[in-house]
């Protein structure tokens, strides 16, 4: 089974890192991790989040992160790190290959072999990508660099408000 990873909260010490709150009250429901090896009370940490203005998503806090510290955007991944950073965001879960088979008709074997190979997808998954979650599957086409990226889903998410 693929463990999905937990975001460290930016306060943790090195070798001592625990479970940032704002991607505990986001996504601590769908990470098993979180509750049944970790403990985290996610539902507590929910309500206590209740009242912040929490990020969509880490490209967006990652991008606001690296502004304070005054870094300039980090280069372009290449299209394999695109394909695994979109699958991250938009199929997290120990179902991740199944939900894609079922979405695509390309098999999980694939899906999760180029994953975890870190191998660049087929052009067919690639379209698949584009199919089902447009501004991900773009933006791995694309290469577009991350804080481009960024500001490419605050514009989508202005626009749709």
């Amino acid at each position: 089974m693929w463990p999905r990873k937990v975001f460290a909260c930016h306060n943790s010490k090195e070798h001592k890192e625990y479970a940032c709150a704002g991607y505990v009250a986001r996504h601590g429901e769908a990470n098993p991790l979180l509750r049944i090896q970790l403990g985290v009370d996610v539902e507590r940490i929910k309500a206590n989040c209740e009242d912040l203005d929490l990020y969509d998503n880490f490209h967006e806090m990652l991008a606001d992160y690296e502004i304070a510290l005054g870094n300039k955007p980090a280069g372009v991944p290449g299209l394999a790190e695109r394909y695994r950073i979109a699958l991250d965001e938009c199929v997290p879960g120990e179902q991740r290959w199944i939900v894609l088979e079922r979405a695509s008709g390309i098999s999980a074997e694939l899906w999760e072999s180029a994953y975890r190979d870190g191998t660049e997808p087929s052009s067919e998954m690639i379209e698949a990508l584009m199919r089902t979650w447009s501004s991900h599957g773009i933006w791995v086409l694309s290469g577009v660099s991350h804080m481009e990226y960024v500001e490419q889903l605050r514009e989508k998410r202005r626009k749709a408000s």
